[in-house]
């Protein structure tokens, strides 16, 4: 394989131990839904699928990092660009969730605290009104989710490269 940057390799490298897993188990448990196998069946297939062609994965598509360089001029735009991309995506998926959506309402009595709010004696009403997250908004929250670990992911394999080619491994 032609010699990467350690940039380029972390990065491969997140797609991989990020993206690898989400859709093993996606192909694996929507099969369990749809045909209503119990998910501890899932389990087992899970860690022989996933061992296995995780490993297969990494022996096939990690470059090799002995002695790379840390980055070449267009790779800081490239990982900036890739997770911008995620946590826009992320984020308009959960802002436009609770659009035209239900609303939840609770009113107290702010003026004195202790009366109720149908009472007289009540003299200020405190209106909150929460939006319910629906639609997209369940999807948008994941894929934030997904996007905060495999930051976490890539800074961890920026560090790993990072000393494999220093030490020469």
């Amino acid at each position: 394989m032609a010699k990467t940057t350690i940039f380029e390799a972390a990065l491969l490298a997140t797609i991989i131990s990020v993206g690898y897993p989400i859709l093993v188990i996606f192909l694996l448990v929507l099969p369990a839904d749809l045909f209503g196998f119990p998910l501890n069946w899932v389990y087992l297939p899970y860690a022989i699928v996933g061992g296995v062609g995780g490993y297969l994965l990494y022996r096939r598509y990690l470059p090799e990092v002995k002695g790379a360089d840390f980055a070449k001029k267009g790779d800081f735009e490239k990982v900036v660009a890739m997770f911008g991309l995620l946590f826009g995506l992320g984020g308009s998926l959960f802002t436009l969730g609770s659009f035209y959506d239900r609303t939840v309402t609770n009113s107290t009595c702010a003026n004195p605290p202790t009366v109720n709010v149908t009472s007289p004696n009540c003299k200020v009403i405190q209106t909150v009104t929460i939006p319910q997250i629906g639609g997209y908004g369940n999807f948008g929250s994941l894929v934030l989710l997904i996007t905060v670990i495999a930051l976490r992911v890539f800074a961890i394999w920026v560090v790993t490269f990072s000393y494999m080619s220093k030490l020469g491994l």
